[in-house]
């Protein structure tokens, strides 16, 4: 067994307790940050070992890692925490990928993506077996010695647990103090067998993945190795020793040549006149829908409700048919963009006009769906989901308006730009405290007579605590029991939010539940009280 892998053995055990500890058995606070810490500290000593460096994309995204991780000990949304997990993972494999030069295509191609989500499932299975087959093959070739060692220092401790025992009940019964450290110890750091058999459980699961993950990023026996195989690493290391004129040539004569090079791709595609009338077809069909429904759809930018319609069914409407054509009109102008690159001239025009008037039409429909969802905000406040949908809208006309520049500018790198812009807003969405904001917004609407309840608070973090505060101090009202509305009080919301408090592991730490700890004695000063029972039975039906 080689040192490296030696070192590997134990820093992925380490590294499996840490996170069974702080994340799987602690909470989503600041036990992410300890299990993130710990991550990094075994990539960097695997990388030192195996001499590899990050790369320039590595270091970019360690900027979105350490802002992801650091929003665990700051906000408390329960939503935002589960897919920042998701979010958090994703961006770790891909730096990981870097740092080891896994991936043999170029990053932000299509066949990157494929290359990066194969990975991603592989490598935490590949080599799950690899530590049983180290470990024997150690024990192989020499190493029986240490293992007896080991087997005679265990015996010795079974021999001598009763010898201790006998020892400490003496010393217990002639001092005090030693007692007194006994008792403490004995009330206080009690097993519970049942949660340490499941986390011996996890932490034999965890190891045996991290492990084979962090072989298979070090080790090319894990993926199949081509005759002409190309370390991923060296081509970096040489792209980044070339000279800068000679690149920039050798790029404007891809350019030049690009059209011709592009026609003569080997494929299987439709023939011109096919993809025409679907096109055309389908552009027709679009155009009619339009003309019938266009008073439907220009109301919600008038802030006119339609008759038979609530605000919320107008909302929902807009929202559950803007999705499904949106994925379908974006898989269409991708359709189309790669017949487009296989004619010339006219067709080619054509063609490009076709997916123009798609692209509009699918960018009307998302604006249309968002003017909606604001009008229902203005009538009646924000709340999380409200807030998630519009945030998903804007996401989406963003994608169709970068497909739609794709088309007419191929060298635009449409993954990477994407990539970034669904980071930045999924960041900028984390950091603007969406639960403080719709809390503020539904407490002025009090203020101002325009809601007669708090429901737009349900189902928030404690980040929402801070206007309810001002609320009780300014409307003492708000705490009045009122039974044909009780959900929508503030006494239960307040129930709930204290409830959630109760957690006091220190790996679920975050700074919004420390201050909203304080904001509820406060709150509690100007005349409310928890209802007992009231919340238990639902918080669960979350």
């Amino acid at each position: 067994m080689e040192k490296a892998e030696k070192w590997m053995l134990g820093g992925t055990l380490v590294l499996a307790i840490i996170v069974m500890e702080t994340i799987l058995f602690g909470g989503l606070g600041l036990g992410v940050v300890a299990g993130v810490i710990a991550y990094f500290v075994c990539l960097g000593l695997f990388s030192k070992l195996y001499k590899r460096s990050m790369s320039k994309l590595a270091k970019w995204l360690m900027i979105p890692i350490v802002l992801s991780t650091l929003d665990f000990v700051i906000f408390g949304n329960t939503v935002l925490r589960g897919f920042n997990i998701i979010f958090l993972g994703i961006l770790m494999l891909l730096h990981a990928l870097e740092v080891f030069g896994k991936c043999e295509q170029a990053a932000f191609l299509p066949a990157w993506v494929g290359e990066v989500l194969s990975l991603g499932i592989t490598l935490p299975f590949a080599s799950i077996n690899k530590p049983v087959v180290l470990v024997k093959d150690e024990l192989g070739t020499g190493q029986k010695k240490n293992m007896k060692v080991i087997g005679k220092v265990l015996l010795g401790v079974v021999i001598a647990t009763p010898i201790l025992l006998v020892v400490v009940g003496l010393l217990a019964s002639a001092d005090a103090a030693f007692e007194g450290i006994i008792n403490f110890a004995f009330q206080n750091l009690t097993f519970n067998f049942d949660k340490l058999g499941a986390k011996s459980f996890f932490v034999v699961i965890l190891f045996f993945m991290f492990f084979s993950y962090f072989y298979g990023l070090s080790h090319k026996e894990v993926r199949e190795v081509r005759e002409n195989y190309i370390d991923p690493q060296r081509v970096r290391d040489s792209l980044l020793m070339e000279d800068e004129s000679e690149r920039i040539l050798n790029e404007e004569h891809d350019l030049i040549n690009q059209e011709d090079s592009v026609v003569n791709q080997p494929g299987i595609y439709l023939d011109f006149v096919v993809v025409s009338t679907i096109g055309t077809l389908l552009c027709v069909v679009y155009l009619i829908f339009c003309c019938s429904q266009l008073a439907y759809f220009v109301s919600a930018f008038k802030g006119v409700l339609p008759a038979d319609f609530s605000s919320s069914e107008y909302a929902r409407r807009g929202f559950f048919e803007t999705l499904p054509i949106v994925g379908f009109n974006l898989l269409t102008i991708m359709f189309l963009s790669y017949i487009t690159k296989r004619e010339k001239g006219k067709k080619n025009t054509y063609i490009k006009v076709m997916i123009s008037f798609i692209t509009g039409f699918t960018a009307f429909m998302v604006t249309c769906a968002l003017s909606k969802m604001f009008m229902y905000m203005e009538r009646y406040g924000l709340s999380l989901w409200r807030v998630y949908v519009a945030w998903f809208l804007v996401l989406s006309l963003m994608v169709v308006i970068l497909v739609f520049a794709k088309v007419f500018w191929q060298k635009l790198k449409l993954i990477k730009i994407v990539f970034i812009v669904f980071t930045v807003m999924y960041l900028g969405l984390n950091y603007s405290n969406v639960d403080y904001l719709v809390a503020r917004q539904n407490v002025n609407l009090y203020k101002q007579g325009k809601t007669s309840d708090l429901s737009g608070c349900y189902n928030l973090s404690s980040s929402a605590l801070g206007p309810i505060k001002e609320l009780v101090a300014s409307h003492p009202e708000v705490l009045e029991y009122q039974e044909d509305m009780y959900y929508d009080t503030a006494t239960y919301i307040l129930s709930r939010l204290e409830y959630n408090l109760q957690n006091e592991k220190w790996q679920a730490f975050n700074l919004a539940d420390y201050r909203g700890r304080d904001y509820l004695e406060k709150i509690k000063e100007a005349g409310y009280e928890s209802i007992e029972g009231a919340v238990r039975p639902l918080v669960f039906l979350r």
